[in-house]
Formats: structure tokens, C-alpha cells, sequence
């Protein structure tokens, strides 16, 4: 019973991954939703710039990316979804300098190069 309580803030946002996605279904016609978010590097882009206004968490970016692999068939463009959340995260939770040496001492490139931090190193 104490791993259902505990779990309560990891599936608030799972489940309000569920409920964006339901939305994004109902709203986007899945050829639309191919045609933005496909395997092309307009759809990688388009995926970058959603990410880094969205800043969902990684539980709740899970259900989003899925459906982009589901209904774009773009797994990269699924797999930058989930890193750009990362990265976010990182970026925003310990600024530009703190992400830089982070990323640089770890094993996920896409935290070191996400939008937000190629936007601080143009601007630095």
C-alpha cells in the first residue's frame, strides 16, 4: 500500500501525458500529425521547438512520445521528444553553466545539446 501512496506524484503526471495526448488525438488528424512531427528534419524540428515550449516531465512526456512513434512512425524524432525533456529539465533546474558540466560529464549528449542549451551558449 506505501508504493501506491508514493507513486501518486510519478502517475499524476503519466496520466496527464494520457490526457494531453487524448486531446492531441482528438484535434489533429493523424496525417497532419505525420506531415509535422514525420521522420524529416522539418518533423525533428517541429518536434524540438514543441518539446521546449511544452517543459513536460519526463513521466509525462513518456505517453506524447509514444504517440509520436505510433502515429508519425519517427522513432528518433520520439527519442529527441524524451532527451529535449531531459535537458530541459536539466537546463532550467541548475542554469547554463551547472547543465554545461553535467552534460559534458555525462552519457546523454542530447541534455548537452537540447534547445534551451544551444540557445544559452549562442547567447553567452
Amino acid at each position: 500500500m506505501d508504493g501506491l501512496v508514493e507513486s501518486e506524484m510519478v502517475l499524476r503526471w503519466i496520466l496527464f501525458g494520457v490526457l494531453l495526448v487524448s486531446l492531441v488525438r482528438a484535434a489533429v488528424s493523424p496525417e497532419a500529425f505525420t506531415t509535422y512531427l514525420g521522420p524529416t528534419l522539418m518533423g525533428l524540428g517541429v518536434t524540438i521547438v514543441v518539446v521546449t515550449i511544452l517543459e513536460v516531465c519526463s513521466e509525462g512526456s513518456t505517453p506524447i512520445a509514444a504517440d509520436i512513434l505510433n502515429r508519425a512512425g519517427a522513432p528518433g524524432n520520439s527519442f529527441a521528444f524524451l532527451m529535449g525533456g531531459c535537458g530541459d529539465g536539466l537546463y532550467r533546474d541548475h542554469g547554463a553553466e551547472r547543465c554545461y558540466s553535467i552534460a559534458e560529464n555525462s552519457f546523454v549528449p542530447a541534455a548537452h545539446y537540447s534547445a534551451p542549451g544551444l540557445v544559452a551558449r549562442l547567447v553567452d
